[in-house]
């Protein structure tokens, strides 16, 4: 929740330590209140840690028609997510097509393959080869996840799209592996609330890991990169600054020069 005053709003750390002279701010709602809302897009926090409320009130499940297996996946993962919510989530059953091509929120069961390439999905191998992914354990430590094209892998992945929620249950032709992952879920309650970042992956041998923004490689690097030269940037300004300062000094002095002459 974020407070908004207007007005004096006192020194440095008014707001957080009690003491002498310090000003402690109080919300109160009453029955009378007036409170309005709106749904955070993107979704605040973000990725996995966002549903199942990105989710609500009414998701669409995407499923290839007469698929036994995809709808058992389904079942799984909305199982899985009701747990967290004690408000019931709606759903409508579709196609994965129509599921994506909808504009409120969607799961999509893509157990085989990704094929929507009009929606780009955060962690996915590189085409002609690895590439390194910075993600965190089961236990919480930093790893290394190596992907390539060659390794089959599932995930579950969240994908802001139009204006919307997208989570999506998708491998690289290793549907097997991504029973597994859904299994590994539902084999301890907790998990589902403590699963964070963009996407959870799970390749064969170990358990699945969790993927956020940071450490994706590509753009983030581009970042990382340009912030480096800021502080030139940031140099050359101060330098403009006292340049322009110290020639406005000069004309000052000798304007009072030539009048006092």
């Amino acid at each position: 929740m974020t407070l908004d005053i207007s007005g004096n709003v006192g020194r440095c750390g008014d707001f957080y330590v009690a003491g002498a002279g310090d000003q402690l701010l109080s919300l109160t709602i009453n029955g009378d209140t007036t409170v309005q809302s709106s749904p955070a897009k993107p979704p605040v926090p973000d990725g996995l840690s966002s549903v199942p409320q990105a989710l609500m009130p009414k998701v669409q499940v995407g499923i290839e028609p007469h698929s036994f297996s995809d709808t058992a996946r389904a079942v799984e993962l909305m199982v899985g997510l009701q747990r967290t919510s004690s408000i019931p989530i709606d759903t409508a059953v579709t196609s994965p097509q129509q599921a994506i091509d909808s504009s409120i929120p969607a799961i999509v069961i893509a157990a085989d393959g990704w094929n929507h390439p009009d929606i780009v999905l955060p962690v996915s191998a590189g085409p002609t080869g690895p590439i390194t992914i910075n993600a965190f354990g089961s236990d919480g430590k930093p790893t290394k996840l190596t992907l390539d094209p060659t390794l089959r892998f599932a995930s579950l992945q969240t994908v802001f799209n139009r204006g919307r929620s997208l989570l999506i249950a998708t491998s690289n032709g290793a549907s097997a592996q991504l029973d597994d992952l859904l299994r590994w879920l539902d084999a301890d309650s907790s998990r589902w609330p403590s699963v964070k970042g963009v996407a959870l992956v799970a390749v064969p041998g170990q358990d699945p890991v969790t993927v956020d923004r940071l450490g994706m490689p590509g753009p983030v690097a581009a970042s990382e990169s340009h912030s480096d030269w800021g502080w030139l940037w940031w140099f050359g300004g101060a330098w403009a600054v006292l340049a322009v300062a110290g020639a406005a000094v000069i004309v000052l002095r000798s304007r009072r020069g030539r009048l006092r002459g």
